[in-house]
């Protein structure tokens, strides 16, 4: 019985040290894919505008203040 508890906590350990390694992975990702479109974002000179699920502005180009006069985190 205790050969079968010491298994069974290692297995636990493995699978927690897997689920670390992959949320880190999908932080990274998320990091990375979010300096993309901040990159794309200030490259375009056009008012572009990603907006949430309500329709609410989540984030705007950086022309988006030339083009309307409002700072982005206004729109």
């Amino acid at each position: 019985m205790p050969v079968f508890a010491l298994g069974a906590v290692a297995h636990l350990l493995a699978q927690a040290l897997q689920h670390q390694r992959h949320e880190a992975a999908c932080r990274a990702g998320r990091r990375d894919a979010e300096r993309r479109a901040n990159l794309l974002l200030s490259a375009i000179d056009d008012l572009v505008t990603w907006h949430d699920l309500n329709g609410r502005v989540v984030e705007a180009s950086p022309s988006a203040s030339r083009l309307t006069g409002a700072p982005a985190e206004a729109l």
